[in-house]
């Protein structure tokens, strides 16, 4: 690793020198160069890649521009409907009067109420397919 590599990643001067073996005179004396423009060498370099991306209309470069340095903001919307969507029925309660078992009773009840239950499943069947299928250890 050379102290260009270091000095991008972030690594503080001190550790550098530490990691070369030399005193932080001697790192900064040598190597003011790539401790001073490494990290805006490369970040010119993304810039130039991600602006390149964008005049040739790749849609994750324009919506991470407009994202990150135009202030755009991507919501979204969730409304929870209760059976036949209709309003959602709850049961005024104190959840800190309620035991363990009353509490996971009624949880699952809301979540079946609201069609959670087969959000979650799904979620939970697509992690352990993903979790049972052979791995690119490139």
């Amino acid at each position: 690793m050379t102290v260009k590599h270091m000095a991008v990643a972030g690594i503080r001067e001190d550790v550098i020198a530490r990691c070369l073996g030399c005193d932080l005179r001697t790192l900064r004396k040598y190597f003011r160069e790539e401790l001073d423009c490494a990290a805006p060498k490369v970040t010119a370099l993304a810039t130039r890649g991600l602006t390149e991306a964008i005049r040739k209309g790749e849609p994750w470069a324009i919506r991470f521009w407009l994202r990150t340095r135009a202030g755009f903001v991507e919501k979204s919307e969730h409304e929870i409907l209760g059976p036949g969507g209709g309003p959602l029925q709850l049961e005024s309660c104190e959840l800190h009067e309620l035991s363990d078992v009353e509490l996971e009773s009624e949880i699952v009840r809301l979540a079946r109420a609201t069609g959670v239950d087969r959000l979650l499943t799904e979620q939970m069947s697509e992690g352990s397919e993903q979790a049972n299928s052979p791995v690119n250890s490139d």
